[in-house]
């Protein structure tokens, strides 16, 4: 798949194109780290769509499946688990500041 953001839509990056997909965004990102069994990302799916159309051109919206790429979502700061992942690209720095908000809490 594709790293670059489409407008309006909740991009779903591989394990190749999630770092160019991070590391060329501007503002915020919001990634999703889900499972296709887990219910709460399933319910929260349809809701992070609707923001992905609001917030066109402010924020990318994206989701990576952890059962498919579990040691990406390691590599990333996160565990082979869903939970839903806030990553802030700073424009003036590299650093990324993170939320994380498991399913189950």
């Amino acid at each position: 798949m594709s790293a670059d953001a489409v407008p309006g839509l909740v991009t779903e990056p591989d394990a190749e194109s999630i770092e160019p997909l991070l590391r060329t965004a501007m503002g915020m990102v919001i990634m999703e780290f889900y499972s296709p069994d887990c219910p709460v990302c399933q319910t929260i799916a349809p809701i992070i769509a609707g923001m992905a159309k609001e917030m066109t051109g402010k924020v990318v919206f994206s989701r990576l499946n952890t059962d498919a790429y579990p040691d990406t979502s390691v590599r990333l700061g996160g565990p082979r688990d869903a939970y839903l992942h806030l990553l802030l690209r700073r424009s003036a720095g590299p650093g990324l500041g993170r939320l994380r908000i498991r399913s189950g809490d």
